[in-house]
């Protein structure tokens, strides 16, 4: 995704760059610092940050609504396309972690018939798959 400065993040969002270190220093927004020591916030975090309306409760006046207001309607079309990429990724996740579960599953059955049949002593001379023993 696309990293921004606080500054470009101020532009984007409609805020100053002094409320956005304010909420980077609370933890309320996510960000991360480049080589050179600039906060960098991710688009996507800052998207999500504004969509959940965490500033919306803070912010007063009439100047930081119409703001805030002009912002949300300009980034409305921005801010679903980037939902609904978020949500296929999650889907995409799920699918793979659920594959992963499967084949886990299908693992653990396999080691639960090869443990049954060495405490049944239906494998002769066999103490697992990986160890043999000697033969007498």
């Amino acid at each position: 995704m696309e990293s921004l400065t606080v500054s470009q993040a101020a532009k984007v969002s409609g805020l100053s760059a002094a409320t956005l270190k304010r909420r980077i220093q609370s933890g309320e927004l996510k960000s991360s610092t480049d080589r050179n020591g600039w906060n960098m916030i991710e688009h996507s975090d800052l998207m999500s940050f504004l969509a959940i309306g965490k500033l919306s409760k803070t912010r007063e006046g009439a100047s930081a609504q119409r703001s805030l207001k002009k912002t949300a309607v300009g980034d409305q079309t921005h801010l679903i396309t980037f939902l609904e990429s978020a949500l296929s990724e999650a889907k995409d996740r799920i699918k793979s972690l659920e594959v992963k579960l499967d084949n886990a599953e299908r693992e653990n059955r396999k080691h639960e018939a090869e443990m049954r049949a060495i405490l049944s002593g239906g494998v002769m001379n066999t103490v697992s798959r990986w160890i043999k023993t000697k033969q007498r």
